[in-house]
């Protein structure tokens, strides 16, 4: 048998070896120098040990089927030169290809995006296609024997041991190929086909958009066996960016039936190629799709509203977005309106009680905390920083918590750290500039994008067609936003921004900066616009691997926008590093889930692994806070322990129930570790804290009262807490204000409590000065005692008072109640910090009055 050649100074025919490339099972491929036409080649060298016995026969049908395969010419395929025989040892001559095999690009990045590994299959397909036209089957598709080269262009390699159509073996002897890329049918003994091609296709498209092969196996024979009987996993499940579309193609493919196959290879690219260049839908389309979900909702909204209609129905129709569109919508609203006070901003903060949480945790971050001392309530958090920077922290945590957690599109998460990461680039520029709204130059940036957001979140398939359709037709993507769903990704956010209340200038902020208003940016409005269009596009560069395309971006940034901002590419360098280390403190400290994209994985390059960040308010020893706030104030005995005068006074006091364990776990930002009756503590204590804080300064009585009353809301979970106040024209406690469920309601309906001496349960805790728990209204001796008017306003299932009497006058009380009777139940040391809060009230009021 004729051996090998060495690499040293050898030849194969009239070609000089110059290196090897390349070693298989079926032989070893040289790059190697054809003298005559002076040009590289690769030859491959055949290995016969295999086919000892049938040598020749073997060679026939070699030199047989190169003279067939010499003749495919096709760009997507690496063209047969030649075939020979050298010392007995047959070879093959093909094109040299620089790239590198598919094999080593999958291994290399683990997987590759959809779009990327699309349109690669989309190339490949199309030399089969060609290939089969010219009566050729290839046999062997594998990754290995799939050559990228640069620009994404694949050329399919040895086509020099294809066969005729039809003439493949049919017994397991004369199996030829790789099993994870063998077809069932051909498996089973059936002839190799074009189909047999197309699932091979199938699998390579598999393996690029995973990762790795469909089928796993310890030997061959196990492997072969699961291509035939076993299920194959969906791609998604193994990597969720693979949409419902580019699946079902897959899929397909992969079917082992050939008769649900496509038929051809032309027939898989055809699919392929609709699904990286979508039909152009009209807004017409959109908006009859939208009807169709109209049809299963409550509010069928208007037809004729396009694209920007049918994002608004699949808001209100999706589970996880009501919330974010209310609150966003209930915000604006509150911070445009100059009467509105603290408690309605805080009050449609608290509504959404992750939000609460994360803008806790950022007001006590390093960005905030000049502002003085840890923050434990929205209420103080307004009061301190503002109605701007609370709504700034508000808007973009909800953005940013809401819209990344939608698990089959990863990219939206790198897509919502982007607007998040161009806020804090925004913030870092409004520095430079010196400008006061910093925070709404932060908003103006993080929204800058909203409408891809949007789309990306909520017409996911289409946000994927668009992106496709511009990187096949080299359009930007409002272009192509407009061929698929009628209408801009600038038009989308726009419209969305105006329906959520959005301030003028933060909605002529979404439209991408022109030159001309770069150009004209002088007044505040324009600046907003302009830094929200730079931070964008500064993100944009961020995202670049080679330091040298950042660089130059940065450059045509810096030119862009000299007349906004003055800085040149070191410059920009030094504050997009800042920004980054700014961003990862921030993220780390409000916990959020930016993942590992392509973004993440520079700004950490950027920053370095370790970041440090003062802990949330909140998270702190329980006894923080605790010895100041009972100086200011005697803690005052459970109710039930109180002496009362009167029987009637005494027979409601003593059906109170006595406090036992409870339950009930408010949502906090409390570790998870800590027990429910400790997280209770810890948040009751950094309230006392709070307003201890506050009334050692200056402070307005209704803000300090606000801070009491969201503090027991907040950690005790109570359904509402509302503060009744004196209203001396009608000798009645009268609610002023509250947070929680249906609490602007019941203000409005009238919840007065009547000072006269009737003998009800809100009558004693007046005048006998009685904290009282009622933990089921219509248990037993209490239900008569519960009046009426309290039954016409509210249903709970009971509730708790804590009257504020000073020099036996009474002036307020504090109500709250619950729909689940179990919610009051207290450990002795949570009703002491309860009773705790309410003093407080008694002392703010004091120091505010001539009481």
């Amino acid at each position: 048998m004729a051996a090998e050649p060495a690499l040293a100074a050898q030849t194969i025919g009239r070609f000089r070896v110059q290196r090897e490339l390349g070693r298989g099972a079926q032989g070893t491929v040289y790059l190697a120098e054809d003298p005559h036409l002076q040009r590289l080649v690769a030859v491959k060298t055949l290995r016969l040990d295999r086919y000892a016995a049938q040598k020749d026969e073997m060679m026939h049908l070699m030199l047989d089927e190169a003279r067939i395969t010499g003749k495919l010419q096709h760009p997507n395929i690496v063209t047969l030169f030649d075939a020979g025989e050298a010392g007995g040892l047959p070879y093959l001559v093909f094109e040299y290809v620089d790239g590198d095999p598919l094999s080593q690009v999958i291994a290399a990045q683990g997987n590759i995006p959809p779009a990327d590994a699309a349109g690669l299959a989309l190339a490949m397909l199309r030399g089969l296609a060609y290939a089969h036209e010219q009566g050729v089957v290839h046999r062997d598709i594998k990754p290995a024997n799939i050559m990228v080269m640069s620009g994404w262009t694949p050329r399919i390699m040895d086509f020099g041991i294809a066969l005729r159509t039809g003439t493949g073996s049919t017994s397991a002897k004369g199996l030829t190929g790789t099993p994870r890329y063998m077809a069932p049918e051909y498996l089973t003994g059936q002839p190799y086909n074009e189909g047999c091609d197309v699932f091979a296709a199938g699998m390579v498209l598999y393996e690029m958009l995973t990762g790795a092969t469909a089928v796993r196996g310890s030997d061959p024979h196990a492997i072969m066996y699961a291509m035939v009987h076993q299920m194959f996993e969906r791609p998604s499940a193994r990597h969720a960016a693979v949409d419902e579309r580019l699946e079902r193609i897959v899929m397909r493919a992969l079917e082992k039936d050939p008769a649900q196959r496509f038929a051809t290879a032309a027939d898989m690219a055809a699919a392929l190629d609709e699904y990286r260049r979508p039909s152009a839908r009209s807004a017409a389309a959109v908006a009859a799709q939208s009807d169709a979900v109209d049809a299963d909702g409550d509010e069928a909204a208007a037809a004729g509203g396009g694209a920007l209609d049918y994002v608004l129905r699949r808001m209100r129709f999706k589970s996880d977005f009501p919330v974010l569109s209310a609150t966003i919508a209930s915000v604006n609203e509150v911070v445009s309106s100059e009467n509105e006070p603290v408690s309605a901003l805080a009050d449609s903060v608290l509504k959404d009680v992750a939000l609460t949480n994360k803008i806790l945790r950022m007001v006590n971050t390093v960005t905030y905390s000049s502002y003085g001392g840890s923050v434990g309530t929205i209420s103080r958090a307004v009061s301190i920083l503002g109605f701007q920077k609370v709504r700034g922290a508000a808007l973009s945590l909800m953005l940013f918590d809401h819209l990344q957690n939608k698990a089959q599109a990863v990219d939206l998460k790198d897509l919502v750290t982007a607007s998040y990461f161009a806020g804090v680039l925004s913030r870092e520029l409004a520095a430079q500039l010196h400008l006061r709204n910093a925070e709404e130059v932060f908003i103006c940036a993080m929204f800058h994008r909203l409408g891809k957001l949007l789309a990306t979140f909520y017409l996911h398939e289409e946000a994927s067609d668009i992106a496709r359709l511009a990187d096949a037709e080299n359009l930007n993507e409002d272009q192509a936003a407009h061929e698929v769903l009628g209408m801009t990704y600038t038009e989308l956010g726009t419209g969305i921004a105006k329906k959520w209340n959005m301030p003028e200038q933060i909605v002529q902020s979404i439209p991408p900066a022109s030159d001309s208003l770069v150009a004209a940016a002088r007044t505040d409005r324009h600046k907003l616009a302009a830094l929200a269009g730079m931070s964008n596009l500064l993100c944009d560069a961020v995202k670049q691997g080679d330091s040298a395309v950042r660089d130059k971006m940065l450059g045509q940034i810096a030119a862009q926008y000299g007349n906004v901002v003055d800085l040149d590419v070191t410059a920009l360098n030094n504050l997009v590093e800042k920004a980054a280390r700014v961003f990862v403190d921030e993220a780390h400290a409000l916990e959020l889930k930016t993942g590992s994209g392509v973004l993440m994985q520079k700004l950490r390059a950027m920053t370095g692994p370790t970041v440090t960040a003062r802990p949330a308010a909140g998270v702190r020893n329980a006894s923080t806070g605790v010895a100041n706030a009972h100086a200011s104030s005697a803690t005052r005995p459970a109710a039930a322990n109180q002496q009362q005068d009167g029987a009637q006074a005494e027979t409601i006091i003593n059906a109170v129930a006595p406090p036992a364990a409870s339950e009930h776990d408010p949502a906090s930002l409390i570790s998870a570790k800590l027990s429910p009756e400790r997280a209770r503590c810890t948040m009751l204590t950094a309230g006392i804290a709070d307003i201890t804080a506050t009334l050692a300064g200056r402070y307005v009585l209704n803000d300090a009262l606000r801070i009491i009353l969201e503090t027991m809301y907040r950690s005790m979970g109570f359904t509402r807490v509302m503060l009744c106040t004196l209203d001396q024209g009608t000798r009645s406690l009268k609610a002023r204000f509250g947070f929680g469920e249906d609490t602007e309601r019941i203000v409005k309906k009238g919840f007065h409590i009547p000072l006269d001496p009737a003998k009800d349960v809100f009558s004693v805790a007046l005048t006998k000065a009685a904290d009282i728990c009622v933990e089921d209204c219509n248990a037993g001796k209490l239900k008569s005692h519960v009046p009426g008017w309290y039954r016409a306003v509210v249903q709970p299932a009971g509730f708790i008072l804590f009257p504020v009497v000073i020099n036996k006058k009474p002036l307020a009380l504090i109500y709250a109640d619950s729909s689940d009777g179990r919610a009051l139940r207290f450990e002795q040391n949570e009703l002491d910090l309860l009773k705790t809060l309410r003093d407080q009230a008694i002392l703010a009021i004091r120091q505010k009055s001539s009481i």
